[in-house]
């Protein structure tokens, strides 16, 4: 079975995942971002980058500080790209710390836009 997401003119517009393994994929901030960033970047992606651009984001300022970079580096690191790598949401290549969209990407990254464009915020 495969989640529906919103109706973009494809006539292939479903996210090729169970559900569970698409809430697993969505049900994080950091993983909704990581798999948004990958998609929009469309290139391969350092994991410190993507740290610092999220670190960015929950701080509210445009510099973090090194503790709150690294402290995202490894909450992605230990648990959130393993989990996305595992069920294909994206593709991350754990020695070389680098991220790249999968079969996937895209239509989680359609997905979460048209969730984040109907929901409330939190």
């Amino acid at each position: 079975m495969t989640a529906p997401i919103s109706n973009s003119g494809d006539s292939n517009n479903s996210v090729p995942l169970s559900i569970e393994e698409t809430l697993e994929a969505i049900g994080n901030q950091r993983r909704r971002f990581t798999i948004r960033f990958v998609d929009e970047m469309a290139i391969p992606v350092e994991v410190g980058n993507l740290a610092g651009s999220i670190a960015t984001i929950e701080n509210d300022r445009d510099q973090p500080n090194a503790q709150e970079r690294k402290r995202v580096y490894i909450a992605l690191t230990q648990n959130h790209l393993d989990k996305l790598n595992n069920i294909g949401a994206i593709a991350y290549d754990d020695q070389e710390k680098i991220l790249m969209p999968s079969h996937t990407t895209h239509r989680l990254a359609d997905l979460v836009r048209y969730l984040e464009s109907v929901c409330t915020t939190e």
